[in-house]
Formats: C-alpha cells, sequence, structure tokens
C-alpha cells in the first residue's frame, strides 16, 4: 500500500461523503492497515456504483494525538546465523528519533517535533528478515526528516510520513475546537453529575472494556468528566522537557475555565482539553463522518459509548442521538522470515508438554518405559489409600503408612537412577523447547510494521478486505 507524497491535514472535499478511522501515532501492524484498506474499498466500492472517481469519497484518519504514547522504537526483524536450527529470527530496536519521551508523559501532539536517527547497522551473520526491509526503513527515515521540517508536533511529523496515499488525516486534540462539541463539552460542565453517573452505568454494564469508572465526588466542581487536561509542566516535580506539558483528568471546574477562555485558545495560551475514547469516538461518529472503521478495541468499548449516550441524552429511554453507523475490520498477516519459512519451533502449547513432561517423568515411571515399577507403585499408593481412615486414630495404622511411603519414594528413586539417561533427554528436550519458545513467538507475532511484509503479502491482504466489501 502507498503512503500519502505530503499527507493534507484536512479534507479537500469536505462536502463528499466520508469514511473515518481513527489510530494512534505509532508503526501500525497489518491489522491497522486493514482498516484503511477497508476505507480504499469502500472508495472504490462507491465509485463503481455511479458516486463519481473515488478520490471524492473522503477518507479521514482520526490520528490520536493526545495519547501519551511512545512511538520511539520501531522494531526490526532479523535472521541470524547459529542457533539449533542454523539460523534463527531475531529483532533489532531502531530508536527512531534522536529526543526520545518516555510514554506516559507529554501527549505526542504536543511534543516538539525530533531529529531521526540513522536505521540501525546489523550484525555480523544477521540479515534483514524481509527483502524489503532495507528500502522501507530508509523511507520511513526520509519522511520522518522531511516531516521534521513542516510539522508543528512530533504527531505531525508522523502524522505526514505514515498517512497512506488517499487519505487526510486530523488531529483529535483539535476536535473540541469545533462548535458542536463546544456546545457538548458546555454541556457535559452544567450537567456533569448526570453525564458521568450514566458514564459510570454503561462502563460497569460491560466490564469486558476495561475503562475505568469516572470520580463523582460531592463536590460539583471535583467531578471527573471523559476528557484530559493538557497543560504546562510546572518547574518542580513532575516537569517535562520533552515538550513542557503533562496530561491529567478534567475535571469539572477545568471545563469551566476552558469554557470561559477564547474558542480556539492553545495550549501555549493556557491548558488545553482533549476527548478521551468515549468522547473522542462520539463526536467523530456523530458529527465527523458517514460510515467508521473501528478495530478490535473500538469494537469493544464503542458499545459503552451508545449506552452513555443513550442514558444520558436519552433520558434513560434507550435512544441515543444519530450516531453515523460503525463496522469492526482487523487482520491477522504472519511475517515470512526469509529462510525460515518452513522451520519446526515450538508452540508455547509444545513447552508446557515438554516442561509438563520432564517434571512428571521424576514421579511416574510410565514414562520413563519401567513397567515393573508402574506396578509397584500403583500397588502401593492402593495400601497407602486403603490405611488413609484407620491411620486417623490407630497409630499402627500410621508407622504402616509412613513406611509405605518410604518405600514408595525409594521405588521412585530407583527408577530414576536406573533411567538416568532417559530423564536427562526429557530435561535436554524441555530446556531446548524454552529456548526456542522465543523464536516461535516471533515468527508468530502478528504486530510487526505493515510495511515489512512482502508487497505480494499486502497485495492478497487488499483483494481479500476488496472482495469482502464488495469492491
Amino acid at each position: 500500500m502507498p503512503l500519502a507524497p505530503d499527507a493534507p491535514v484536512a479534507p479537500d472535499a469536505p462536502d463528499a461523503p466520508v469514511v473515518m478511522t481513527g489510530h494512534q501515532l505509532e508503526w501500525w501492524h497489518a491489522g491497522i492497515l486493514a482498516k484503511f484498506l477497508a476505507g480504499d474499498a469502500l472508495a472504490t466500492r462507491a465509485a463503481k456504483g455511479g458516486a463519481g472517481p473515488s478520490r471524492r469519497f473522503q477518507r479521514l484518519w482520526a490520528a490520536v494525538d493526545q495519547d501519551d504514547n511512545d512511538p520511539g522504537v520501531l522494531r526490526v526483524p532479523v535472521v541470524r546465523a547459529g542457533g539449533p536450527g542454523g539460523a534463527s529470527p531475531g529483532v533489532v530496536e531502531w530508536n527512531v528519533f534522536t529526543s526520545r519521551a518516555p510514554a506516559g508523559h507529554a501527549p505526542i501532539g504536543f511534543r516538539p517535533v525530533s531529529g531521526v536517527s540513522p536505521v540501525p547497522a546489523l550484525e555480523p551473520g544477521a540479515r534483514a528478515a524481509s527483502g524489503v526491509a532495507e528500502e522501507r526503513l530508509s523511507d520511513l527515515r526520509d519522511r520522518l526528516a522531511r516531516g521534521a521540517g513542516a510539522g508543528v508536533s512530533l504527531a505531525d511529523q508522523i502524522a505526514r510520513a505514515i498517512c497512506p496515499a488517499g487519505w487526510s488525516y486530523l488531529r483529535a486534540s483539535d476536535l473540541l475546537r469545533w462548535s458542536p462539541a463546544r456546545s457538548l463539552v458546555a454541556q457535559m460542565a452544567s450537567d456533569a453529575r448526570a453525564c458521568a453517573g450514566a458514564y459510570n452505568q454503561a462502563v460497569r454494564e460491560r466490564p469486558e472494556a476495561g475503562l475505568t469508572l469516572l470520580s463523582v465526588p460531592t463536590s460539583d466542581d471535583e467531578i471527573e468528566l471523559p476528557l484530559w487536561v493538557v497543560e504546562r509542566a510546572g518547574g518542580g516535580k513532575g516537569a517535562t522537557p520533552e515538550g513542557g506539558f503533562v496530561r491529567r483528568k478534567a475535571l469539572v471546574r477545568d471545563l469551566r475555565r476552558w469554557l470561559d477562555a477564547a474558542p480556539n485558545a492553545a495550549a501555549t495560551d493556557g491548558p488545553a482539553l482533549a476527548p478521551r475514547a468515549l468522547l473522542m469516538t462520539t463526536i467523530l461518529r456523530w458529527w465527523a463522518c458517514d460510515l467508521f472503521i473501528h478495530g478490535l478495541g473500538g469494537e469493544v468499548y464503542d458499545p459503552v459509548m451508545e449506552a452513555w449516550l443513550a442514558e444520558w441524552l436519552g433520558g434513560g429511554g434507550g435512544k441515543s442521538p444519530r450516531l453515523a453507523p460503525a463496522v469492526t475490520v482487523s487482520a491477522t498477516l504472519r511475517l515470512r522470515f526469509d529462510g525460515l519459512e518452513n522451520s519446526q519451533l515450538p508452540t508455547l502449547e509444545d513447552v508446557t508438554g515438554a516442561s509438563w513432561t520432564a517434571h512428571r517423568a521424576r514421579h511416574d515411571p510410565a514414562l520413563l518405559d519401567d513397567p515393573s515399577a508402574v506396578e509397584r507403585k500403583r500397588a502401593l499408593v492402593a495400601q497407602i489409600a486403603s490405611l488413609r481412615s484407620r491411620a486417623r486414630r490407630d497409630s499402627g495404622a500410621r508407622a504402616e503408612r509412613r513406611a509405605l511411603y518410604r518405600e514408595l519414594h525409594a521405588l521412585l528413586d530407583a527408577s530414576r537412577r536406573s533411567h538416568a539417561d532417559a530423564l536427562e533427554s526429557l530435561t535436554r528436550r524441555a530446556a531446548l523447547a524454552r529456548e526456542r519458545l522465543e523464536e516461535a513467538r516471533l515468527l508468530s507475532d502478528r504486530t510487526w510494521w505493515w510495511a515489512l511484509h512482502a508487497p505480494a503479502d499486502l497485495e492478497r491482504l487488499r483483494r481479500e478486505i476488496e472482495s469482502a466489501a464488495g469492491a
């Protein structure tokens, strides 16, 4: 899938139907790419149906720049010489930016642009796992370097580098500049207790979404609402040099201050507000698009948003505002490590089974092919069990039971000594399986940056999505 030569920040035909998706600014795997491919397929389908050229069907990405994720590392898959199979999969980390802010500090949309580090050279005996890796990584570095001169923030720098061709992007931190969104924030501030109560009810009813409850204390000014406050860090504890901003949960008093400020006040003029997940999808599906494409995460939490709005704005009658329809799209695409396509690596189940067998064999002669010990163990266990009730009240039975236990342990010790080589072989097999489990995890990982996949695999994914969309 080609990348946009210079991703526009706004749609060029706002009156056209809009299909939208959203995601953080990071190195997307193929499951995220699938959402964009689905948007392309729907645009193609609309064009074939008489809606005009597919460019008239706007595709818009909501770049979640109010998140404090860390896009500083891109994992590069490699193949290293050596190992039990002669070659093994590995990973090299590219520290992409020359200045890196740890996750949990300033939101990415409030961090400054950064210089870009060289793509790391591979150590002797290692090669890129994918034939396109060198070209794709070099191209990404060039895009990020150009974006450093054109972007306002690190978010813009990344967005301009990774936005797919045919798509525009908007910053989610800008959503509250829209008049309808600002009006909704005002309604939340004036009706905070009911708003937060309905939100918490929806969250409690759907614990699988993993969302946290809002704090609803006695004081109305202290009620928490689903927004972030982004403000300049102080000079003391908690100050952040990377962009100088911090993010915290918003309270009613923060909304009131923000509403009293100029409508387009930037964070440089005072604290800024940005929507959290449920409010963000509320705004996008209510006013920004005609169809929203979710991934697997959105599929879980979006019903919570709908239930919240139905309870709060629908007066408990179960009727939420008229939102754009939403669909869920995802995909799993495994990276093909060149030269390791037929590797016989263990699964987690293989490792668990080998470890269990090595441990159990010390206590089960059947696993050591020792039939006489199996029979004697069975007889001893039966005798010990038969004495259980008598041993509670009869000291003689207790003594007999202890003697049988000692005989059982002696039997197992003798079996282990007689089959020491077999036990050692099982132990080595379990250790080797554990050692190779990490290799197996790398081969089955679905989260590699999508551009590192073979073009033929990406094309196959595109065709499958187009077929599913009827394009």
